[in-house]
């Protein structure tokens, strides 16, 4: 997963998710009912912060913002901008996506390093099964076409289908196809994690293969609250700050 600052932050104990102390790892608990969909299912105006850690280690912060919708091609797109900061990297994403189906239909990336620049510009086509990709560095342009036995999906996106199906319960499981990897989803059961501001009581999904841990708030906003990756360098996404405003800026 590769993963502006408003004025008014809601703390997360403002955003109404229980906050308690907790030195104990939380035990899973069963889903004893079936959750219903969130009643906003995109939220323009939405800012969610995030920190980036490796073990007890910071090493940045990530910030994803819900954008007014824009048409593509004649056709409504929701506009997510997901950007990770550290401290040698930066890497800013305008993800465009079927409001209905949470599929990604374009991707544009600009990521800068301490010593060079480069662009990507990812074009799927959901009815052929692939993705054209486009990475410009400098004078240098590389396309790549990758095709798949299904339509693909986009890593940042997965928590926020996860926040938008209409029904989960226990063992829901959704199928993941990514254009370098494919695995299962599986909601676990609720857990409690804990975040900078305290702990929350959270829906648990786990991957097959082992790719990703998500904890998604167990209420009818459905917050992604944690992300974990796992792969060559293991990193963790912990909500740090949650706020929603208007297109005036306002909470």
């Amino acid at each position: 997963m590769a993963i502006g600052a408003g004025v008014l932050v809601l703390a997360l104990a403002y955003a109404g998710i229980p906050a308690e102390p907790s030195a104990e790892e939380p035990p899973l608990l069963p889903v004893e009912h079936t959750f219903q969909r969130p009643v906003l299912l995109m939220r323009p105006g939405e800012r969610i912060t995030y920190d980036i850690r490796m073990g007890a280690m910071k090493l940045g912060s990530a910030e994803y913002h819900q954008e007014e919708s824009v048409e593509i091609k004649g056709k409504k797109a929701e506009v997510i901008i997901f950007q990770t900061r550290t401290a040698t990297f930066k890497d800013t994403e305008t993800i465009y996506s079927d409001p209905e189906t949470f599929l990604p239909l374009k991707i544009e990336r600009d990521i800068t390093k301490l010593l060079s620049q480069e662009s990507i510009t990812e074009i799927y086509d959901h009815k052929e099964c692939k993705v054209v990709i486009t990475k410009r560095v400098g004078k240098r342009e590389e396309t790549i076409v990758i095709q798949k036995d299904a339509p693909l999906q986009n890593a940042l996106l997965l928590p926020f289908i996860l926040r938008n199906t209409m029904k989960l319960s226990r063992h829901t499981r959704f199928t993941v196809t990514l254009p370098k990897a494919s695995f299962q989803l599986t909601l676990q059961g609720l857990k409690d994690v804990r975040l900078p501001t305290g702990r929350c009581r959270a829906l648990y999904f786990t991957s097959n293969p082992r790719q990703f841990e998500i904890w998604i708030s167990a209420d009818r906003r459905r917050i992604p609250l944690k992300i974990k990756g796992f792969g060559k360098i293991g990193y963790t996404f912990l909500l740090r700050k949650y706020q929603v405003q208007d297109n005036q800026g306002r909470e």
